[in-house]
């Protein structure tokens, strides 16, 4: 099995088919994981790249690990890599919403998406 998203462990093997349930369990979901369209009981797809979508929870900037972070979050990808990339670069200064305003590329939309989830300490 292939997992994205709010989960632990993205892949996982199983000589039997599991429910989504039991995979959840094993791959390890994460608390902001948004399983309220799933029907946990249903047997998971072997061969098919399963997304277990986050809740719209609000993180940290500090606890951003990844471009997917902010893709999972609704920012496109070509932008999540860009915020990415610039957090990297950025990791020991404190960052305001201005210097994410003047990255190129990040337009208000994109801004009025970040400060729905996005927590600047």
């Amino acid at each position: 099995y292939k997992l994205e998203g709010a989960v632990k462990f993205n892949e996982i093997s199983s000589e039997v088919e599991l429910t989504y349930r039991e995979l959840f369990f094993k791959a390890k979901i994460l608390s902001q994981a948004d399983l309220s369209n799933i029907n946990l009981e249903e047997k998971a797809p072997i061969n098919a790249l399963i997304f277990v979508p986050f809740e719209n929870s609000r993180i940290t900037w500090k606890l951003i690990n990844s471009y997917q972070d902010f893709y999972y979050r609704g920012i496109t990808k070509r932008i999540s890599e860009l915020l990415w990339e610039f957090k990297q670069k950025n990791i020991n200064k404190r960052i305001t919403w201005d210097d994410i305003a003047n990255i190129k590329g990040i337009g208000l939309t994109t801004l009025t998406k970040l400060k729905k989830f996005l927590i600047l300490e």
